[in-house]
């Protein structure tokens, strides 16, 4: 009964006090008493609609669930708060740029101090950040643009015709259920996470993405059908529900 009739007991007492306030007072006095005894009365309520409503906000079967969320650590937020500063710096170079961090010891490096690396995205000519932290809290950056080494000298991958030729006999439909789907589906995801909406695949299998004007390799598919098996790629790519389409030099894939 208590906790269906919460205000029994205070109301009774308001009742009491009234009735004496009633019969013992008299003149100006019994009204100042009444306006107080009810304003007493008021503020019991309240407060017990204040404490009832922080209880009862979140429904029991859900309220595990709320306490089992654990609060950002300290670590976590300077890591943000750093991760914002290298935005800032980046954008006012580069307005459209991205970057990911390059590096595994990225908390280390905060609260210690020294160099780590970051991947640049939208940035011409640059592809790389080495970021320098040192103990009184500033920010050194360096950019970079990294080329690698079989770019210049020959990637050593057999030549186009002689790939062609051994993945004339490879199933469309047998490839990218073993090697394909996965890789590319991965890639779909990360590119559109940041902000892409096309892939182009070349015959070699590598999966490229144009990024202000210039062509980066995202992933590379092993394996991947020569062009005489393309049509049948496509056809696999657009049954798995990819838009796909054979352009001059490569598959378009676009989401």
């Amino acid at each position: 009964m208590n906790q269906k009739y919460p205000f029994g007991k205070s109301a009774t007492i308001l009742l009491v006090a009234v009735i004496a306030i009633v019969a013992f007072v008299r003149g100006n006095m019994q009204l100042w008493l009444l306006i107080g005894a009810f304003g007493i009365y008021g503020f019991v309520i309240a407060v017990h609609f204040l404490r009832k409503n922080k209880t009862q906000r979140i429904p029991k079967k859900w309220r595990h669930l709320a306490e089992s969320i654990k609060p950002v650590t300290a670590k976590q937020m300077l890591i943000r708060h750093i991760n914002n500063r290298i935005t800032t710096y980046v954008k006012s170079v580069f307005p459209e740029a991205t970057w990911e961090w390059a590096c595994d010891n990225v908390e280390q490096l905060v609260l210690e101090g020294g160099s780590g690396r970051i991947s640049l995205f939208g940035a011409p000519n640059f592809n790389y950040v080495d970021i320098t932290f040192d103990q009184m809290a500033r920010i050194d950056c360096e950019m970079l643009n990294v080329v690698p080494l079989s770019a210049l000298t020959g990637n050593g991958q057999p030549t186009t015709a002689a790939a062609s030729t051994s993945a004339q006999s490879i199933d469309a439909e047998s490839w990218f259920t073993v090697q394909g789907k996965e890789v590319l589906a991965n890639c779909i995801a990360d590119l559109n996470s940041r902000g892409h909406s096309k892939l182009y695949i070349k015959e070699s299998g590598e999966i490229c993405v144009s990024q202000s004007g210039a062509e980066t390799v995202a992933d590379t598919l092993k394996d991947f059908p020569g062009r005489d098996c393309w049509q049948n790629v496509v056809k696999v790519f657009e049954n798995a529900g990819i838009s796909a389409a054979i352009t001059e030099n490569a598959i378009s894939v676009s989401w």
